[in-house]
């Protein structure tokens, strides 16, 4: 018989994105170059899982959108969080001050749902074909990599007829200032108006949104970057509610930070201009109520059948997509939970009320955190997920100059999508592109500009 194929060689530069300075910045440090000989039989995807998947997240974000603007429900959540977690507290805080105009203003979400396949065996020859996508998380404000994923996907040659992720986010920006424009300024158009995108000052995301931002420009509306810092200072809200940087009136804040503590540098003030956008006329991406649901006890409480059906028709559709959660709540349940996880941590992952990478706790620092917090209140802030079992394959990567070992690597698929309200009937819920990643299968966390993964394309069967 012939030789197996060679295993798929992934090829790195060497500075990572946190390790170069503003004038290092190029193409090669976002992307890699790949070839791949496995056979697609064999490690594809099947087409009737991708399919399904991806048609049940516009279902996902009807649900989102239907439980951020349940008052009753989200207080609920949050009130026994609130007092041991400054940043859901501050976010709880400016969601009461709503009134039902906020709620009856447009809202836009830009959301990139990331999953990966399950199974009970990694190592099967059919895990590929036979797995079934569970969640990771769904990811309503560090929803980055789009438009580098469209560059790598149209190297690759990979297509489903969809809008590419920059095609598709911009329309629903320039659908969302539109909105801003004729139903809240009450104006037909006016090219004055102007999209902000708020994000950190030469942040390592800085090209990925660029991109965007450029698109947006080319389709006639016109939109800018703005740092937090800078935003803070300059931004303004009149007795109408309507903002204004710099002295240009904005639609659309495009929040590309502020989904995370460490990013609210002056603390107050930063936490202030949140608040002035929020109460504001202008559209926020995301909205207070989408950043709240956005937060990982939701994930936990729309496991619950009953829960979820109050949102949505297809909760045994959407409940398959969803994986094992845990609370952590002060209840026997709650310590059972916990000491499932002490028992057994390599099978669990903690995680916080924090959206992107770096904040969950896996392992021995998971045990000993649930340990410390052992009959302490402030154990409920945090969730228990079950850990995934995505298949594993075997890759070769070039690095410094070398090809490494064959390593175990897994996989993680994350779906890029668009939704739009005028604040009673949706206007627009689109799927859009896609973005996949790889990396080692003994790396807990998987940062594309960090080093640590690399992007891929699907092989769907």
């Amino acid at each position: 018989p012939p030789p197996p194929p060679p295993p798929p060689l992934f090829f790195f530069k060497q500075k990572t994105a946190y390790e170069i300075g503003t004038g290092d910045w190029s193409s090669d440090v976002c992307s890699f170059r790949s070839k791949q000989w496995y056979q697609r039989r064999v490690r594809g995807i099947s087409r009737g899982t991708f399919t399904r998947t991806r048609e049940l997240q516009l279902e996902l974000n009807r649900i989102l959108d239907r439980a951020s603007r349940d008052t009753t429900f989200v207080a609920d959540a949050l009130s026994p969080i609130a007092p041991h977690d400054d940043f859901v507290r501050r976010h709880f805080e400016i969601y009461k001050l709503l009134s039902e105009e906020h709620f009856a203003k447009p809202s836009l979400m830009l959301n990139r749902h990331d999953y990966m396949l399950h199974t009970e065996d990694p190592s099967h020859p059919d895990a590929f074909r036979e797995g079934h996508f569970k969640l990771v998380e769904w990811n309503l404000a560090a929803a980055s990599m789009g438009s580098l994923a469209d560059g790598f996907n149209r190297l690759k040659g990979y297509g489903d007829g969809t809008d590419t992720n920059v095609e598709g986010f911009s329309d629903a920006l320039i659908a969302a200032h539109h909105q801003y424009l004729s139903r809240i300024a009450g104006r037909a158009s006016d090219a004055a108006v102007i999209i902000l995108c708020v994000g950190k000052e030469l942040h390592f995301n800085y090209f990925d949104q660029q991109i965007l931002i450029n698109a947006v420009n080319d389709k006639g509306v016109r939109m800018e970057r703005v740092s937090v810092e800078r935003l803070a200072d300059d931004l303004t809200v009149d007795e109408k509610g309507v903002c204004r940087v710099s002295g240009r009136e904005v639609s659309v804040f495009y929040l590309r930070s502020l989904y995370d503590p460490a990013q609210f540098v002056n603390e107050d003030q930063t936490w202030e201009m949140r608040r002035k956008i929020e109460l504001s006329k202008a559209i926020p991406v995301p909205s207070v109520p989408h950043q709240i649901v956005n937060m990982k006890l939701f994930q936990l409480l729309l496991t619950d059948p009953a829960t979820l059906t109050r949102y949505t028709e297809r909760s045994e559709e959407v409940l398959s997509l969803l994986h094992d959660t845990l609370s952590l709540e002060c209840t026997e349940a709650g310590d059972r939970n916990a000491q499932l996880a002490i028992d057994n941590p390599a099978r669990y992952v903690m995680k916080p009320q924090r959206e992107g990478g770096g904040n969950n706790l896996w392992e021995g620092e998971m045990r000993e955190k649930l340990l410390e917090l052992k009959g302490d209140p402030a154990r409920q802030q945090y969730i228990l997920m079950r850990r995934i079992t995505p298949p594993v394959t075997t890759m070769r990567f070039f690095r410094c100059e070398r090809f490494t070992n064959p390593v175990p690597t897994v996989s993680e698929i994350g779906f890029f999508s668009s939704y739009l309200t005028d604040g009673s009937k949706e206007l627009r819920n689109k799927n859009h592109g896609l973005l996949v990643r790889t990396k080692n299968s003994q790396e807990n966390e998987g940062g594309v500009l960090v080093g640590i993964a690399v992007i891929g394309s699907p092989d769907i069967i």
